[in-house]
């Protein structure tokens, strides 16, 4: 090769080699005084020092404080909260509904409830509805499905948040499985993480074995066996084993799980799911 076809060669490599960015230092917010001052507030606790950062004209310092609070738990600033339920900014809105459903105040089930009705944004309405599940009480547990979803997958999947966020704090009734069993059985089925948290109120519901076998015990079948994600399979396998003794397929349909299932998780859920009837059965070969 002559030099100067090695030299274009040279050459044409550099003009093709990708110039690095020169790195940009990382930005630190609090940097900003107030950012600053609302963050030593909630360390300390101190409510009395938020408030008057939740109104704000900047939407940044409304934001920071509601999430402050979210971390407090104040429910003296539930009045102060509410109003940033209707902010300009949806990230403000967000962080106030997140704070709402941390301190859990019951006082404020109305509010949200309408709030989950009135929301254009979907991010936004998941996160109030969350809140909801969170503050309902078990007389107030019907709100969470006062607001109807219709055709309207963005809503269902909101109040499947819902659902599981009261179930997991041991609300839950007849009614609650079966509006979650409606959920799972959308028209347009919901994302991933929605079925998720419909088959995990399934999954946490106590003390209605013979409801939760009636009401939702061939949709389980199905989703146990059927469903693409392996979370919803594993939730769907635990909630079978809390409604064994109501469906019939439901010990066979755990040993297939149990033992044929594609991933390690669900096979365990069943396992722990089967366990009270392996003691009876003796099926210890499962257990390997």
């Amino acid at each position: 090769m002559s030099v100067r076809v090695l030299l274009v060669s040279v050459l044409l490599l550099a003009a093709c080699a990708r110039t690095p960015h020169a790195s940009r230092p990382a930005t630190n917010k609090y940097a900003d005084a107030s950012l600053r001052q609302i963050g030593a507030a909630q360390d300390e606790r101190n409510p009395t020092a938020l408030l008057p950062f939740l109104t704000n004209p900047n939407p940044a310092y409304r934001r920071e404080a509601a999430l402050a609070f979210a971390s407090v738990q104040e429910k003296v600033a539930s009045p102060f909260l509410l109003p940033l339920l209707r902010d300009a900014d949806a990230d403000v809105r967000r962080a106030a509904a997140y704070a709402l459903g941390q301190t859990g105040d019951s006082t404020t089930v109305d509010s949200l409830r309408v709030r989950v009705l009135l929301e254009p944004n979907g991010l936004v309405r998941r996160y109030v509805q969350e809140a909801l599940g969170r503050c309902v009480t078990r007389r107030t547990l019907p709100e969470l499905w006062r607001v109807e979803v219709l055709n309207d997958t963005a809503r269902a999947a909101a109040q499947a948040w819902g659902l599981q966020r009261a179930a997991i704090r041991g609300l839950t009734s007849a009614e609650g499985i079966r509006r979650t069993v409606l959920l799972l059985n959308f028209s347009t089925p919901l994302p991933d993480r929605e079925r998720l948290a419909a088959a995990t109120a399934l999954a946490r519901t106590r003390g209605l074995d013979a409801d939760l076998a009636q009401l939702a015990g061939a949709a389980l079948l199905r989703l146990s066996s059927k469903d693409k994600f392996y979370a919803v399979r594993a939730a769907c396998a635990t909630a079978l084993g809390r409604a064994a003794a109501g469906t019939r397929e439901a010990p066979a349909a755990l040993a297939r799980l149990a033992t044929k299932d594609a991933d390690y998780r669900v096979r365990l859920a069943a396992v722990r799911a089967r366990k009270p009837v392996w003691l009876i059965d003796g099926d210890l070969a499962l257990l390997q």
